[in-house]
C-alpha cells in the first residue's frame, strides 16, 4: 500500500525544546531514567495535579526556548502541496503543543497531544491518526527521534522513520528508516511513498 499520510512526534523531531527533563524527575522525585507521565499516572489525584503542574511549567520554558529542526517544516509544506495530510502525536500537553507549532509556524492537519490520547509508548494515538484520515495504519509513517516513538509505531503496525542527528542510545534495528537530516527523509520518502513497507510487530 502506499504511504499516503504522515505523523511526526513534536520534541526532537519537529523542534528542539530544550527540556531538562532531569531536572524535571528531580522536581518530581523520580529516578533518573523514570518515565514521567507514568509515574505520575500511579499517584492519587490531587499530587497527580501537582505532578502536571510541574510538567507544564518545565514543558513551557523549554517551548519559549525551543529551535525548530532545520527542514522539518519544508518537508511538511512539501508534503501537504502533495495532498499528503500530516498529523503531529506528542506527549505534551495541547496547549504546550499548540504554541510550539504556532510559535515555529510549523503547518499541520491534526495535533493528538497527551489530552488527547494515550502517550506513546501506547499506540492509541497512531490508530486515532489513520481512522481520522480513513487510512490503514500501514498507510501512515510515523517520524520520531526516540524509543517510545519507535515501539509506538511498531506496536500500531505503522512504518516508522528515526530522526538521529547523533548515533541513539536505543536499538533502531526494527525502524524502517533511520535519517540524519530531512533532505534524506524526504528522498526517502518520495521514492518509497508508493512501496509495501513490511511492519514489524
Amino acid at each position: 500500500m502506499k504511504l499516503r499520510a504522515l505523523a511526526f512526534d513534536l520534541d526532537g523531531t519537529l523542534i528542539d525544546s530544550k527540556i531538562d527533563f532531569q531536572a524535571m524527575r528531580e522536581e518530581l522525585g523520580l529516578l533518573h531514567d523514570e518515565p514521567v507521565l507514568e509515574a505520575i499516572a500511579t499517584w492519587p489525584a490531587n499530587k497527580q495535579q501537582w505532578g502536571f503542574d510541574i510538567v507544564h511549567r518545565h514543558e513551557t520554558l523549554g517551548a519559549q526556548n525551543s529551535t525548530a529542526v532545520v527542514g522539518a517544516k519544508s518537508f511538511i509544506e512539501l508534503a501537504r502541496s502533495h495532498n499528503i495530510p500530516c498529523a503531529v502525536f506528542t506527549r505534551n500537553s495541547r496547549q504546550t503543543a499548540l504554541w510550539s507549532l504556532e510559535l515555529h509556524q510549523i503547518p499541520f492537519d491534526l495535533l493528538l497531544s497527551r489530552d488527547d490520547a494515550k502517550p506513546k509508548p501506547d499506540p492509541d494515538g497512531l490508530w486515532q491518526i489513520a481512522s481520522h484520515f480513513e487510512l490503514n495504519v500501514n498507510e501512515l509513517l510515523f517520524v520520531g527521534d526516540y524509543l517510545y516513538d519507535l515501539q509506538a509505531g511498531l506496536r500500531a503496525g505503522t512504518p516508522t522513520a528515526i530522526y538521529a542527528p547523533i548515533a541513539p542510545e536505543f536499538d533502531t534495528k526494527d525502524a524502517h528508516f533511520i535519517f540524519e537530516s530531512y533532505m534524506t527523509l524526504q528522498a526517502w520518502f518520495f521514492a518509497n511513498s508508493d512501496k509495501n513497507l513490511v511492519v514489524q510487530k
